[in-house]
């Protein structure tokens, strides 16, 4: 929701070349992360309210004698009703404007200057009509006419953090990020989806039947069996997800070698749809290949949910595929061709386990990661594709082993490909991999070390936002990007409020109006 912007200005008394200090000279005082300008006739300054109270105005002198620490002396209530105390606030230059230029702000602010409430106009030249939506700008807590909309190529393919409490919002937000990203794609975006919050949210679109689809274990009208046959899985596809001792990864490429793409069903089921644990004789292999095998066929068959009679779940053995059903031999070259038709791609992954989540978010990312470095390789355009990835530690953090979005992370920049990554926890993510993060959205955060953290990696100075951090509502958020020159205040609105002004009633992906 907009709102209006009373009228009240501040003045001037002392400022450096960090801070500036200024009084109110009427009206109520102002808010945390209220916005401010310097309105000049050949310039413009931007500032935020980064800390506020109230002083004594009682010289320093009578200060230090009334508070003088005399034996067996009464306390001195300093500060009272009536007292002569004054509100102070201090603000951060944001940026300074001129006619041609936005630039840093190197000049001192003289004592006396009146500084205004900013308006929407005062922002207009954050505004674009085009691009990515992230929401409103935002002065303390008044939302101003002003949206802020970024380069969607850029953004999505230099990598984002996403980072909050929880509770503070961040779901909206992706809801947010990907209805703007259906309204005029430009890029690819896959994204697992553990609840089916995201696909919920996204199929009342009105592009959604063009550049929305949706993989489902138990697909209704308009979405798309989600099965995945065993032959498309790799060795190193297990890599993050499953922990396998050195002796079962051995045994995971030995078996790769010798058959190829059935050496799951190898190792599962055997020629003779036997066991594996039972095929291995004692001349075939030693003994501690044996256990290796038998343990990788053990953790295998819990991951995929199969053994060597049926598949309970969406991953397939060749030999168990039923007349009828759905093989899942062609599920990453489906995902491959619908990404690079720039759509969203949504895997409903709510009946999965979370190793099995992973498994599939793995193996699309090295598809994709593989065939873009081929097509660059040959000279043949790559279409830009984004990666939403919740809980991020999990495959980022420092303990994480080495996984298909590390290498993302690292690499998929060169290659057209990036990373939304979203987390509460800012400080397990290496440092190397937030640095190739440009930009980056902080909601709110409850905890200390992690506001720390955030304003350690941002891309702008923060080091006066701690306060406001700790103090963000759900929904309220900070970005700070290299597509911008300074951090802006934002408010993120609810999906359901953008739903209610964009939405028109219409038939839904296999729905017929009676």
């Amino acid at each position: 929701m907009i709102n209006s912007v009373g009228k009240m200005s501040l003045r001037v008394f002392m400022s450096d070349s960090e801070l500036v200090y200024a009084a109110p000279t009427g009206g109520e005082p102002p808010h945390l992360g209220e916005l401010f300008v310097l309105r000049g006739s050949d310039r413009s300054v931007l500032l935020k309210v980064v800390g506020h109270g109230y002083v004594s105005t009682i010289r320093n002198e009578l200060l230090a004698m009334m508070s003088r620490d005399w034996d067996n002396a009464e306390p001195v209530q300093l500060t009272y009703s009536g007292s002569p105390t004054t509100f102070v606030a201090k603000l951060k230059p944001l940026i300074e404007r001129t006619p041609n230029t936005l630039r840093p702000v190197r000049s001192a602010i003289p004592p006396g200057t009146e500084l205004h409430r900013a308006r929407g106009e005062d922002l207009a030249f954050v505004q674009r009509s085009t691009g990515l939506f992230l929401g409103h700008v935002r002065s303390g807590y008044t939302v101003l006419p002003v949206e802020l909309r970024l380069d969607p190529l850029r953004v999505v393919t230099e990598h984002v953090l996403v980072a909050a409490s929880t509770g503070r919002g961040k779901s909206n937000l992706l809801k947010v990020l990907l209805w703007s990203l259906l309204e005029s794609p430009k890029l690819g975006v896959f994204v697992v989806d553990p609840h089916r919050e995201y696909y919920s949210a996204l199929i009342d679109h009105p592009q959604a039947q063009e550049n929305l689809v949706c993989f489902s274990p138990n697909p209704k009208p308009g979405e798309v069996k989600l099965a995945i046959n065993t032959r498309l899985i790799k060795p190193y596809h297990l890599n993050g997800v499953i922990n396998l001792s050195e002796p079962q990864e051995r045994e995971a490429y030995l078996l790769y070698k010798e058959y190829n793409q059935d050496w799951i069903e190898q190792l599962l089921v055997g020629e003779g749809l036997e066991s594996s644990a039972g095929r291995f004789e004692e001349g075939d292999l030693d003994h501690g290949a044996r256990v290796a095998r038998a343990t990788l066929s053990r953790k295998l068959m819990r991951l995929l949910s199969v053994n060597s009679e049926s598949s309970r779940g969406i991953f397939r053995l060749p030999s168990s595929v039923e007349r009828g059903d759905v093989n899942g031999s062609d599920f990453l070259e489906r995902v491959f061709e619908e990404v690079e038709s720039r759509k969203v791609v949504v895997v409903d992954t709510s009946n999965l386990s979370e190793d099995a989540e992973l498994l599939v978010g793995n193996m699309v990312a090295y598809m994709i990661l593989d065939r873009h470095m081929r097509m660059k390789q040959e000279n043949r355009p790559l279409t830009p594709v984004g990666f939403v990835l919740e809980e991020a530690p999990r495959v980022l953090g420092v303990d994480a082993p080495e996984n298909a979005y590390m290498k993302l992370a690292r690499e998929g920049r060169k290659f057209g490909i990036g990373l939304v990554a979203v987390t509460q926890l800012i400080s397990v993510i290496p440092e190397e991999i937030l640095a190739n993060m440009n930009t980056k959205i902080y909601l709110g955060m409850a905890s200390g070390k992690e506001r720390r953290a955030a304003i350690d990696n941002a891309l702008h100075d923060l080091s006066e936002e701690e306060d406001e951090l700790l103090r963000l509502d759900v929904g309220e958020a900070i970005v700070t990007s290299t597509s911008l020159g300074f951090p802006v205040p934002i408010r993120i609105p609810f999906i359901d409020e953008i739903k209610r002004v964009d939405v028109p009633r219409r038939v839904r992906p296999g729905e017929k109006l009676v």
